[in-house]
């Protein structure tokens, strides 16, 4: 299972101030009207944070915690490259998926911790990414045998569902009251 952390401080939330409670906190220190232990009184901005924004000048909240192994916008690349996979029918399974982050990494020159040997990412971080990215659902594929995949042919699809035909040759078009539809499989056991 991955490692996922769960917080069991909830006494104190985390980053519970909004991006202009931060920048107005920051304004009043700058002028000296307030210290930096009453922002945190009045803007339950903590003192640390403050001092680490006052010396960036980043004033933006952001995302709690680390970006991750591969970062937010090349995830979002190897995402969309797997619903691209997806569209054109090659929808890859959970194998595929690892492989495909190992060597996602491997060619944009990431430092990662994935495995060299096996040439994939591991379970724990496969894990985390479909949690992360709930639009993905990597599933097993089903098998098809030779006959359903050989009989399958653009022509036979194409009389299945044209039925035309069928209709004009038993003069069925002007009589819709003969027309009834079944499971065969049914059919054929009665």
């Amino acid at each position: 299972m991955p490692r996922k952390y769960i917080r069991t401080n909830t006494a104190r939330p985390r980053a519970s101030w909004s991006d202009e409670q931060l920048v107005e906190a920051v304004a009043k220190v700058q002028t000296g009207e307030i210290s930096k232990r009453e922002v945190h009184r009045r803007y339950n901005v903590p003192p640390r944070t403050l001092k680490r924004r006052l010396t960036s000048g980043n004033f933006k909240k952001g995302a709690l915690g680390p970006e991750g192994i591969l970062g937010r916008a090349n995830e979002t690349r190897l995402v969309a490259h797997i619903h691209r996979l997806s569209v054109i029918g090659f929808a890859p399974d959970r194998s595929t998926v690892r492989t495909l982050a190992f060597w996602f990494a491997e060619k944009l020159g990431i430092k990662h911790p994935f495995s060299a040997a096996t040439e994939k990412v591991g379970f724990a971080w496969l894990h985390s990414f479909l949690d992360r990215n709930p639009e993905l659902s990597v599933r097993q594929t089903e098998g098809l045998s030779l006959s359903r995949a050989q009989g399958m042919n653009r022509e036979d699809a194409r009389r299945f569902f044209e039925l035309d035909e069928v209709l004009t040759e038993n003069g069925l078009m002007e009589k819709p009251s003969c027309i009834f539809n079944m499971d065969m499989k049914q059919a054929y056991n009665s």
